[in-house]
């Protein structure tokens, strides 16, 4: 047995063995990974309130390259044989239903290959039986600056991030991705992305003592929801975890509740997407935000009209949802879903489009506009 087997098989030993999510993570806090190995968590919600929160076989039932047990909680991860070796093709995901927080909670032992090809994939194929929520620009910040109040005695430093920026190539004005190792506090992290129009799409950070001394601890952020570490750690578990709930949670809240089937008289609760800057003064800004429609995967468009103003008729080929968006303003971008609206295809029409389209603020429009 290798040592990346050997570990996997006790992460599995520890999961039966514990009688509580707080006793396996204490316990699993002192298991010491090695690479290929890194420990991922996510939470994931379930959009059907009268349906029980999804565990192992419900998420991973129908994937090809996961073994789980009919009625437990815990799944093996293995990708076909490939030109990777086999430390490199395996991995352990459990799955922890916690009613009491209106999650549950997947974390995984894996290399980041099975975590990116087996787990977040069959989670991005789930909908609509579970929703995990992208974490935007400024919830990444509310999370981490959290994180850093948490840890009275130690300050987070950002040293790797990679992000998103508009750049001119061949004439036309596109976004790139790029990544910087840095070592900047939040603030500075978070204002050089302000100032040069970026947006985060994740950020490794350490835990540095209040006199600047090193603890070796470090873990990621991921806008797709996610956090990962190459060290367990209790803090990782009883501080970083829940707070990525909370951010999550509070995510999942403002996007439910908006379809017209539900809401008194059916009428609308639109939503704004607010920039600081007056985007849409450039009417070629019309134009791309029209071609990042055309890319959100899985949905359908109807344009209505694309100069002087926008409107775009959208339809979620998963679960049926569909959306009117507008730009009738300089720095604002109308969405107002109609009959049916969950939140996880609202959180895939946004995440969707800012993949190819700069991400604003997310307001409801009743702020803005009123009642």
């Amino acid at each position: 047995m290798t040592s990346v087997s050997r570990l996997l098989s006790d992460f599995s030993t520890m999961w039966r063995a514990a009688e509580n999510w707080e006793q396996f993570t204490w316990n699993l806090a002192g298991l010491g990974i090695r690479r290929p190995l890194a420990t991922y968590l996510c939470h994931v919600f379930q959009p059907d309130a009268k349906a029980p929160l999804p565990d192992a076989e419900s998420l991973f039932r129908r994937t090809a390259e996961v073994k789980v047990n009919r009625g437990t909680l815990l799944a093996r991860l293995e990708l076909p044989r490939t030109s990777l070796a086999e430390d490199y093709r395996k991995g352990v995901a459990a799955v922890w239903p916690r009613p009491d927080l209106g999650y549950a909670t997947v974390i995984a032992l894996a290399p980041s290959f099975v975590w990116e090809r087996v787990v977040l994939a069959r989670l991005a194929s789930a909908p609509p039986a579970v929703s995990k929520p992208t974490l935007t620009q400024d919830a990444l910040r509310k999370l981490l600056v959290a994180i850093e109040q948490k840890l009275s005695a130690m300050r987070l430093r950002v040293r790797k991030a990679t992000s998103r920026r508009w750049v001119v190539s061949n004439r036309r004005r596109v976004l790139a991705s790029r990544i910087d190792w840095e070592d900047l506090s939040l603030p500075e992290a978070f204002a050089e992305a302000r100032d040069e129009h970026k947006w985060f799409s994740s950020i490794k950070f350490e835990m540095q003592k209040a006199d600047e001394r090193p603890t070796g601890i470090s873990a990621l952020v991921s806008r797709h929801g996610y956090l990962q570490t190459g060290r367990t750690c209790h803090e990782f578990f009883a501080l970083m975890a829940p707070i990525l709930g909370d951010v999550a949670s509070e995510r999942y809240r403002a996007l439910s509740g908006r379809s017209r089937a539900d809401t008194p008289g059916h009428k609308p609760r639109p939503l704004a997407v607010q920039y600081d800057q007056p985007f849409f003064r450039d009417k070629a800004n019309n134009a791309r935000l029209i071609s990042a429609v055309r890319r959100v995967p899985y949905f359908g468009y109807t344009v209505v009209h694309a100069n002087p103003y926008v409107h775009v008729m959208m339809t979620d080929y998963v679960d049926g949802s569909s959306y009117d968006i507008y730009v009738l303003e300089e720095s604002r971008m109308l969405l107002i879903p109609q009959i049916r609206a969950t939140p996880g295809s609202l959180d895939r029409l946004l995440s969707g489009l800012s993949v190819h389209f700069p991400e604003g603020r997310l307001v409801e429009a009743s702020a803005v506009y009123g009642e």
